[in-house]
């Protein structure tokens, strides 16, 4: 069956109803930007205007605690195949040219679930090997990850602080499919700045999927060119600003066409390399 309807109402029945996020009405008829619009967006930008959003940029429809819409594990992929593929394939080159080599690597998953979308050869969940530390808002869903070495349960949204991180501890971070939640983008932002080595890569990949309620309000009904905007202002602004170099986007997904998942991904590495 379709995983493709849309879900309203209120945040117990939400987590009863779907255990997919959803795509927004009419999204699988829209066009999606080339790869080269992706590819160009953030070039030159122009950021003298300062942070570009207020307040009510960060509000959603169903504002409950969070934990309780996530309190059911969703244990299914929240893209398609040829999606997970193509994270899978950008998240192994990314930590590929961190280390030379897929090898031991520190790495941060926020926003974390059941998968983490690393290269299953090198991070297999041993700390010994790999090292990589989630933090999600599912317990058991944190457990099903077999590519967590640990993890905590932790609204990013009620409190952003990393603060049992230690600072400049990880190689590498993920963000996967979940940033368009964050009500708190600069502070969470910054906090994974705080904790990356310089020059270290910050990843956020994102599709058009989504829980509807959940969702911040200036992602909803904008368009592919506008998320990527926004999470290049989430890493231009983060803290007091300067915290990254400046960021880029692809579109990486290897199906351009409509009925399949798109996939975007802006990035930036920790400044002071």
């Amino acid at each position: 069956p379709s995983r493709r309807f849309f879900v309203r109402g209120s945040a117990g029945a939400l987590a009863a109803a779907s255990a997919t996020p959803l795509l927004p009405a009419g999204a699988a008829l829209r066009p999606y930007p080339l790869a080269s619009d992706v590819a160009s967006e953030l070039l030159d930008y122009d950021w003298s205007e300062g942070w570009p959003y207020d307040a009510q940029a960060f509000s959603r429809v169903d504002e409950s605690a969070d934990p309780l819409f996530y309190s059911d594990s969703r244990l299914v992929y929240h893209v398609d195949d040829q999606a997970v593929q193509s994270m899978k394939g950008f998240y192994e080159k990314v930590l590929t040219r961190v280390g030379g080599e897929p090898r031991a690597l520190d790495v941060l998953d926020i926003c974390a679930s059941w998968v983490s979308f690393l290269p299953e050869r090198t991070f297999l969940g041993d700390a010994s090997v790999s090292c990589v530390v989630g933090v999600g808002l599912n317990r058991d869903e944190l457990v099903a990850n077999k590519q967590l070495t640990k993890f905590r349960v932790q609204d990013l949204n009620a409190s952003p602080s990393l603060a049992w991180l230690q600072p400049e501890s990880f190689d590498a971070a993920f963000c996967t499919v979940s940033v368009e939640y964050l009500t708190r983008p600069r502070a969470v932002f910054a906090e994974v700045a705080r904790v990356l080595r310089p020059g270290a890569p910050f990843v956020v990949c994102f599709s058009d999927r989504l829980f509807f309620s959940k969702a911040v309000s200036l992602w909803t009904g904008r368009s592919d060119l506008d998320h990527v905007d926004a999470v290049a202002a989430y890493f231009h602004f983060a803290g007091a600003g300067g915290l990254f170099e400046p960021p880029m986007a692809l579109r990486i997904d290897t199906a351009p066409r409509s009925g399949v998942d798109p996939v975007f991904v802006v990035f930036a590495a920790r400044a002071g390399a």
